[in-house]
């Protein structure tokens, strides 16, 4: 497969160049065919270091052996200025490290400012919670899945929410609040 990206006009990269060498390349930008097509050259073997920018931090279950963050801060076009990746991003590109079944051990290197180190080791070291911030989104999620066709019933809705991070963290919580509440409820009895 030939896969070219076209950078301007007059410049022409081709992601070929990088594969030969064994060298991938995957952002928001590419197609999605380019994307799958990068995805499962990594996944075969013939890709051993993939560059990416976040995009493959949600979703994709590759067999990653290390993982690298260079910086925590992304562009942000709408206040034109740089703002800190969230901490729920940070983690889930880390957890992308040691999906590797054939490998033992594995690493996450995170490249940040001397002024946020303390927030990341803190970060690593309580390891909170992972929330799902969908509930925030989930009228703009809902409709691009209906308009992709993927929910067309109340029955493809619910099972599209129960695949969500957000419904497994639902019923975890409310589950978690139930046993507190019966816990309390002993304790008034007695």
């Amino acid at each position: 497969k030939n896969l070219k990206i076209i950078a301007n006009k007059e410049e022409k990269f081709s992601i070929n160049d990088f594969i030969k060498n064994k060298i991938g390349i995957h952002h928001a930008g590419l197609s999605k065919k380019n994307k799958n097509s990068i995805e499962n050259f990594f996944r075969k073997g013939k890709i051993d270091i993939l560059i990416s920018t976040s995009t493959l931090a949600w979703g994709i279950n590759l067999p990653v052996t290390n993982v690298i963050i260079k910086g925590t801060k992304v562009y942000c076009p709408e206040t034109s200025s740089w703002k800190e990746i969230s901490d729920l991003n940070i983690i889930q590109m880390l957890g992308r490290a040691g999906r590797d079944p054939a490998v033992q051990q594995s690493e996450a290197i995170l490249i940040t400012s001397f002024k946020k180190l303390t927030h990341y080791i803190s970060l690593l070291n309580y390891q909170l919670p992972i929330e799902s911030a969908l509930f925030n989104f989930l009228p703009d999620f809902f409709n691009e899945e209906c308009v992709k066709k993927k929910i067309s019933t109340l029955c493809s809705a619910f099972k599209w929410f129960s695949k969500t991070f957000f419904c497994v963290r639902f019923y975890r919580n409310i589950l978690s609040q139930k046993k507190i509440l019966k816990k309390k409820g002993k304790k008034f009895k007695n």
